[in-house]
């Protein structure tokens, strides 16, 4: 082979190599950004959910509303992120500004690996005005229940309260005749994953208590 066609092939090889390594590099840019929005949108929808400002009216779930409609939605009423201690806040306002919710993450671990979820306060009241469980391992059908709306429900309208007499101040029981206010239903046959929620909750609720009002919004 002469040296020209060898100093062809060496050339021909390295732009094919480069295009290669361009469109694998293309490729992988588009996926992380689209991984990125993927994981935006999923937050937001959930501070939205949790918040009561998403829009009910025309959707039966906050999953059917479009991820559009969710980023006008957040961008238009809720503020934040704020960082306070260990906590990330957000802030959420109706349409008039009136403030509907502190919201911030909640994260331990579960039974089988880490739970992350978002809590609204209702600000004056300090009551649970939403909860949800995002990110989650737990078994299908056991601690896995943690995400299903009936448990969920069950946190809303309690009073965020520093632990008396030694309790925590939420505590999830099982087979109680009688519950006091702070007190809801762990899930039968997952009391793993029901005293690694009732840990987790209580630690960052005390968090947000200790924050005082460090906690609250800028006017």
């Amino acid at each position: 082979m002469s040296n020209r066609s060898r100093a062809f092939s060496v050339l021909y090889t390295a732009l094919i190599s480069a295009l290669f390594v361009a469109l694998v590099s293309a490729v992988a840019l588009a996926t992380r950004q689209r991984i990125e929005l993927n994981e935006q949108v999923a937050t937001q929808r959930e501070i939205l959910k949790v918040s009561g400002l998403w829009d009910s009216q025309r959707y039966a779930s906050v999953r059917e509303m479009p991820a559009a409609q969710i980023a006008q939605r957040f961008e238009r009423l809720i503020q934040g992120p704020k960082r306070v201690g260990g906590l990330e806040l957000y802030y959420a306002r109706n349409d008039s500004g009136q403030l509907e919710a502190i919201i911030f993450d909640i994260q331990g671990m579960g039974f089988w690996g880490p739970i992350h979820g978002w809590l609204a306060v209702e600000p004056g009241t300090n009551r649970i005005k939403g909860i949800s469980f995002d990110r989650q391992e737990e078994t299908p059908g056991l601690g896995g229940e943690i995400v299903k709306p009936w448990f969920q429900q069950q946190f809303v309208g309690i009073e965020l309260a520093a632990p008396r007499a030694g309790r925590p101040a939420i505590e999830l029981v099982s087979n109680a005749a009688e519950k006091l206010p702070n007190q809801v239903d762990a899930i039968t046959g997952a009391s793993r994953t029901s005293y690694a929620v009732q840990q987790m909750l209580n630690a960052d609720i005390a968090a947000f208590l200790a924050a005082g009002v460090d906690a609250l919004p800028a006017e």
